[in-house]
């Protein structure tokens, strides 16, 4: 998440209100840059994180270094005043407050601790999902808001499969977007649907799911599988499956792909092979040999 998106979307009112507080202490000429500024607030964060988001990023492309960033530390996440003398921090908990070091002026920091002691309007909103209705969370700021429950929710549904699940922190959670549910009285999402599209040097377009996730009832199970089922008759959405989800899938009739030209296509894998109707074998970049089928309708460029 950027952290100009951070605080805007922390706002429970105007997001121009923490610009307005602040410009009591920065003054009308702060006030006017930030508001005239396409992105305001400028914010700064340490070396140290810098390096260390540039490493993560070789493995999340998809993700900039600002949100890196602040997935390793928010606390790293600073408001810069007039002429960058004063500083403002943001905490994780979404409230602001005044550097006291970094204020020369002694006055001015027990005027910014009064205007932004306790104020609501800096308290980040949380999601509020309808009830039993599917959402797509595709914009970060909603993946780092619920990005503790999806990984709780995949690591569930993948727990006894050979491989395991393939999104274990928030850092797996943001290069896809995701379907998600809450249909039981608590607030938290109950089952999930996670995509992705294609990368570069990947032959096909549209979205291949990645997986599922659900809390362990038996109606987020269903809810889950009925929903993928519905997403695999959509053109280019499509899966990989094996063991109990090909199963399930191969019972509900979603369509299977069985031409092995076509997958070989697919994954760019002349040496992709049929062992039976529906299902291949083929190899991994790790070297890991799979057996899977494909459902859905998946197209190549």
């Amino acid at each position: 998440m950027r952290a100009e998106e951070f605080i805007q979307q922390a706002s429970l009112e105007d997001p121009e209100r923490l610009i307005n507080l602040l410009g009591q202490v920065e003054g009308e000429r702060w006030v006017r840059e930030q508001l005239t500024k396409i992105t305001p607030l400028t914010v700064r964060y340490s070396a140290t994180i810098y390096r260390q988001a540039k490493e993560y990023q070789k493995e999340m492309p998809d993700s900039t270094i600002r949100e890196l960033m602040y997935d390793l530390d928010s606390d790293s996440v600073v408001i810069y005043g007039a002429g960058g003398y004063n500083r403002y921090a943001v905490g994780d908990n979404g409230l602001v407050y005044p550097i006291d070091e970094s204020f020369p002026n002694k006055e001015k920091l027990q005027l910014a601790k009064k205007l932004l002691s306790g104020s609501k309007a800096m308290k980040i909103t949380e999601i509020t999902l309808p009830k039993n209705v599917w959402e797509l969370i595709i914009s970060n700021a909603d993946k780092h808001e619920v990005g503790t429950e999806l990984v709780d929710l995949v690591k569930n549904a993948y727990s006894v499969t050979p491989r395991g699940s393939m999104v274990n922190s928030l850092k797996d959670v943001i290069p896809s977007d995701w379907h998600v549910i809450d249909w039981d009285p608590d607030p938290d999402v109950d089952a999930t649907i996670f995509y992705r599209y294609n990368r570069p040097g990947e032959r096909w377009e549209g979205r291949k799911i990645q997986g599922i996730g659900h809390d362990g009832t038996r109606t987020s199970k269903n809810k889950a599988i009925a929903k993928l089922n519905e997403l695999l008759s959509e053109p280019g959405c499509w899966i990989e499956s094996s063991d109990a989800l090909r199963h399930v899938l191969k019972k509900l009739n979603s369509r299977s792909i069985t031409n092995e030209r076509f997958l070989q296509k697919l994954f760019n894998d002349p040496d992709l092979y049929m062992v039976d109707q529906d299902t291949y074998i083929r190899e991994l970049g790790d070297g890991t040999t799979i057996r899977e089928t494909v459902f859905g309708r998946p197209k190549l460029k």
